[in-house]
């Protein structure tokens, strides 16, 4: 098994093995750093599951009814609360910071030109914001209305959605990287 793995990896073209190096390096990088400086000092992730929380009580308070407060910070996450109720717990890992860096670490391996990898580094950036605020969102509402789906839509459908939705970028700049070359 192991041979057929090197003969495989062997075969690549030097571009295909230049990304694959780039994404484990990247990776590795980014896995140290995110359980040992990150997470235990927290202010940067913090910050991301701050302003989702904010974000989707704003949302939520415009779009569906108003009264969601933010509740107090716990060491996790945030809370969200209609009424004196939990209804949402927006853990850190929640936040969208592991997307980001997820969705960023794929345009910084892939080749091509930097002036397009800013724009749907924005671009994208922005999107997956957007949708994690809206999945958020999503789930307050399942847990106020179908609480009894909330569980299955959280960790399987939203999941589904928000991956689906980075593969859909990434496929876009591939593409767009595909025809600028032609």
């Amino acid at each position: 098994m192991l041979k057929s793995v090197v003969t495989f990896y062997q075969e690549l073209p030097s571009t295909v093995k230049r990304v694959l190096l780039r994404g484990l390096l990247l990776w590795f990088v980014f896995s140290v750093s995110y359980y040992y400086i990150f997470l235990p000092h927290g202010k940067m992730v913090k910050a991301f599951t701050h302003i989702t929380s904010i974000s989707t009580v704003w949302v939520l308070n415009n779009y569906y009814s108003e009264g969601f407060v933010m509740g107090s910070p716990t060491t996790l996450g945030e809370i969200i609360q209609l009424g004196k109720r939990n209804i949402l717990y927006i853990m850190d890992t929640c936040s969208g910071f592991k997307l980001f860096v997820l969705y960023l670490g794929f345009l910084i391996c892939a080749p091509g030109k930097v002036k397009s990898k800013l724009l749907y580094s924005f671009t994208g950036v922005i999107l997956i914001y957007i949708l994690n605020i809206l999945r958020c969102c999503a789930i307050a509402i399942l847990v106020l209305q179908k609480p009894h789906w909330t569980y299955f839509a959280h960790h399987y459908i939203f999941t589904i959605i928000v991956y689906s939705a980075i593969f859909f970028l990434w496929l876009s700049f591939l593409k767009i990287k595909k025809s600028s070359a032609l």
